[in-house]
């Protein structure tokens, strides 16, 4: 994902990088892995399970631990906010 990210948004990042706080603080390679892959797997977790973005993001810190068994990469895990589901209906708005 970070791959198919990086080409379609890099030069993108690196326009707004030097004005927009939440880019600059870390490398376009650092905000593309820790911002956009995690907010990239929640939109397709959401699209293929047909839930709200909350129930998504639960689903995808849920299955962390066979997504690390599965790609052996502990050490490049990325940390995602953890959400509660109140109800589906608050996040109408939102998608």
């Amino acid at each position: 994902m970070m791959d198919w990210i990086a080409g379609k948004v890099t030069d993108e990042i690196h326009e707004v990088a030097g004005s927009d706080p939440l880019i600059g603080y870390k490398t376009v390679s650092g905000f593309i892995q820790e911002v956009l892959v995690p907010e990239l797997a929640t939109m397709l977790i959401a699209e293929d399970m047909d839930v709200q973005e909350a129930r998504a993001r639960e689903i995808l810190g849920e299955s962390e631990e066979i997504g690390d068994l599965v790609n052996q990469a502990k050490e490049e895990r990325v940390e995602i906010e953890k959400k509660t589901v109140k109800d589906d209906d608050d996040d109408d708005d939102e998608d």
